[in-house]
């Protein structure tokens, strides 16, 4: 039995529409592929900055009791190296925190600030009062950098829905219009 031209023609057809489809769902998988992994690597940047801003913020409360701990009976006269380190750390916590963050280390700043440097007062009361500005300004600081270093990753994941259903959209519509013909053609 010869082969005829239509047969070559509707072999060739089917093979071509198979590289075809297999051409564009592989292209689909890769490019998923790729967004997952994109997915993973913002995951880690995202837990990797929440260990740093935990040292930091661990730091800068150390930092904080020590410098007050160092001038209980004395005030500071700002130029000694451990209030440059202390500021150097307050600055870095600046850096990396979020809004909430930076106002309550710019409350433990400055009740620190306010009792090293006024401390020198012989004032009882008013020594007391200050020590508890600090207390309770680190006291706040410390909930918000816990509830800060405990977050969840929050990925954007109507966004990745989104996009999974427009892809698969695209897959259906793809083979609909190649699968359609074909088969009405071996009818």
């Amino acid at each position: 039995m010869p082969i005829t031209l239509v047969e070559v023609l509707d072999t060739a057809i089917k093979i071509g529409l198979g590289s075809l489809i297999a051409a564009v769902s592989g292209y689909f998988v890769l490019k998923k592929t790729h967004s997952n992994e994109r997915h993973k690597e913002k995951i880690n940047r995202y837990y990797i900055s929440q260990g740093e801003r935990k040292c930091k913020y661990i730091e800068f409360i150390a930092q904080s009791q020590i410098i007050t701990q160092k001038y209980i009976y004395s005030s500071c006269n700002c130029q000694e190296d451990d209030y440059i380190n202390y500021l150097t750390i307050f600055s870095e916590v600046q850096i990396i925190s979020d809004n909430q963050m930076r106002v309550a280390a710019y409350k433990v700043y400055s009740a620190v600030n306010e009792y090293i440097v006024f401390n020198s007062s012989n004032d009882y009361e008013l020594t007391l009062k200050m020590r508890k500005g600090v207390n309770d300004a680190v006291g706040e600081f410390f909930a918000f950098a816990q509830v800060d270093v405990s977050k969840e990753f929050k990925s954007e994941e109507s966004e990745q829905c989104k996009y999974i259903v427009n892809i698969n959209n695209k897959i259906r519509k793809i083979t609909k219009h190649f699968t359609g013909p074909a088969s009405s053609a071996g009818k």
